[in-house]
């Protein structure tokens, strides 16, 4: 393999099956153990190294040594601050390096679709060329796939749609792709219906009325909307398959996921990630640690049963774990794309075997918190049998730190 420069560097997809059969002939999910192809561009002349993604061979069960090492690190003190989300706002680094992460795992003769269910903008600077880190994860999808994928955007307020499509036009890194950007001014729920928005908090936390959290308070009601689901999306694109889904609403992620149930029992969806939050359900909004019985109350509202729901369709959930770079010395920085100011990232496995009722960081969110703040957490969902999504991910944020090293890797 000849050495190769870290500048001017750029990926190209060639995904080869075990069997030697060509892309267009075998679906990219049906695809376990690909070979990436990748070209440097050195001086002005291309030179080709492989990169190969090597055969995870992981037990189906992982071993008690695995499942102790992983729940040993979730809960020391020194970790349990990064899983909330603005301590290191791992889920938006992760966004940023999606395309150079999943591309390679995509087949070229099917243009992958990206969905952002919650998409508005939350920020004031709409009008900059640039992007900046308070813009819709839809504009990011768009900046870093650029004309190779279909991004849908969902948005139930009908000024931030519009907002989403305006900047979209103003960005120079989204520009050029306005065309493959589809923005859908209405909610994403548990069935079709008409409904209305519902402000329960600050500005830009609109819920649909159904869904928004009884806590005691009138939520300011704005205009009625249609409401679809993710299922009555995607009949109408029955041959393609959806390779990352993003579901940020306000507590409704629950609904979201109700209203996926064929996907998911499909297996159309090969990555997504959820909100776990303060709005999945109002005891997660006590001060403290909840009691057995309140904990029997969440029913369906819980991450255990998240996860439990996910693993039977084929799914594996994951906490992102988030740290600032400037937490961590030199010599032990993992830095996504080797950028200082990028946050070390690490995913806690809770489902299966994994899971631990510590886990349900909102039944008891100041054991992990101290006093800061609300419960605010990302989750990160894989298709189990996609191997090469799953394999780039973690060689992408735990890159060559052994981080549960009893597991080698089967996480």
């Amino acid at each position: 393999m000849p050495t190769m420069r870290p500048r001017r560097c750029m990926l190209l997809r060639e995904v080869h099956s075990p069997e030697g059969i060509a892309p267009a002939a075998r679906p990219f999910w049906q695809v376990e153990t690909p070979v990436v192809a990748e070209l440097a561009l050195v001086s002005g002349t291309l030179s080709e190294a492989s990169v190969s993604v090597a055969p995870m061979r992981c037990p189906p069960i992982p071993s008690q040594e695995c499942v102790a090492s992983v729940q040993k690190w979730a809960l020391q003190d020194t970790h349990t601050l990064g899983f909330r989300v603005d301590t290191g706002n791992g889920l938006k680094a992760l966004t940023r390096q999606l395309a150079h992460t999943l591309l390679p795992c995509t087949d070229a003769a099917t243009r992958p679709v990206l969905v952002d269910v919650g998409a508005a903008m939350h920020s004031t600077k709409m009008w900059f060329k640039r992007m900046n880190p308070d813009d819709s994860d839809a504009l990011y999808l768009l900046a870093g796939f650029n004309d190779v994928a279909d991004v849908h955007a969902f948005e139930s307020n009908a000024n931030k749609a519009q907002e989403i499509e305006d900047v979209a036009r103003q960005r120079e890194q989204t520009a050029p792709f306005v065309h493959r950007l589809s923005v859908h001014a209405m909610g994403v729920g548990d069935e079709v219906r008409r409904d209305r928005v519902a402000r329960c908090g600050y500005a830009n936390t609109w819920q649909l009325e159904q869904t928004a959290p009884d806590q005691g308070r009138t939520c300011p009601l704005g205009e009625a909307i249609n409401v679809t689901t993710l299922d009555a999306f995607a009949a109408d694109m029955s041959w393609r398959r959806i390779l990352y889904v993003k579901v940020d609403v306000e507590g409704g992620e629950l609904q979201v996921v109700n209203g996926m149930q064929r996907l998911l029992r499909e297996r159309r969806v090969e990555l997504a990630s959820f909100e776990y939050a303060v709005n999945w359900h109002p005891l997660f909004s006590k001060a403290g640690a909840l009691t057995p019985d309140e904990i029997l109350r969440l029913k369906n509202a819980s991450l255990a049963h998240f996860q439990q729901t996910l693993y039977a369709h084929g799914y594996h959930t994951y906490l992102i774990h988030a740290a600032p770079a400037r937490w961590m010395g030199k010599t032990q920085r993992r830095t996504l794309n080797r950028f200082k100011n990028e946050p070390v990232i690490t995913l806690l496995p809770v489902y299966g075997r994994f899971w631990h009722p510590a886990f349900e960081i909102c039944a008891d969110r100041k054991r992990f918190y101290k006093h800061l703040g609300h419960c605010w957490n990302d989750l990160l969902v894989v298709r189990r049998g996609n191997r090469c999504v799953k394999q780039r991910i973690l060689k992408l944020l735990h890159g060559p730190d052994d981080v549960y090293p009893e597991c080698q890797g089967c996480i």
